[in-house]
């Protein structure tokens, strides 16, 4: 990033906790020790709503479930907003991920992945590659599968690529 990884324009880098994480500035007008709710208040819906609202599109794109602070599990990730957890994401495990990552190819390409040219198909068993998919048992087979390829044809992209590398 040009700008050192501020991620908004403008302005000093966030504050940073003992731990190094990026401690939450006040609200315009409210003093740094203001809260929203008070003490082991548990968070209003319009906040829990609003909150849902901005990352659902995140929960999306990694095929995570979004669930209640009072359902968050052993493994569940908590979103907290102003000291408080809201909600947390719940990643889905391995099953599946590869029908996942082949999905979200297809999304990104704009066509089905058989009709793909075949610079594009190079190009999403690139992006498999890096994600990891081909760790995953009979990959090469439901990639060659989707793509409309064979194995053999799957096999040699992924060594131009290596070799490449």
């Amino acid at each position: 990033m040009s700008d050192g990884g501020n991620l908004r324009a403008g302005g000093p880098p966030p504050a940073r906790s003992p731990a190094g994480r990026v401690a939450a500035r006040p609200a315009p007008g409210r003093p740094s020790g203001a809260r929203r709710s008070p003490a082991g208040a548990e968070p209003s819906g319009d906040l829990v709503a609003e909150v849902t609202a901005m990352v659902r599109p995140i929960a999306e794109a990694v095929g995570a479930q979004l669930v209640d602070a009072a359902a968050l599990d052993e493994g569940d990730l908590p979103v907290a907003w102003m000291g408080r957890t809201v909600l947390g994401f719940r990643l889905p495990g391995l099953h599946g991920a590869l029908e996942r990552l082949l999905d979200t190819a297809e999304r990104e390409e704009g066509a089905p992945l058989a009709e793909l040219p075949r610079e594009a198909k190079q190009r999403v068993v690139e992006r498999l590659d890096r994600a990891g998919a081909f760790t995953v048992r009979r990959a090469a087979e439901d990639v060659a599968d989707a793509l409309g390829v064979s194995r053999f044809t799957v096999y040699n992209y992924l060594n131009a690529i290596r070799d490449r590398d």
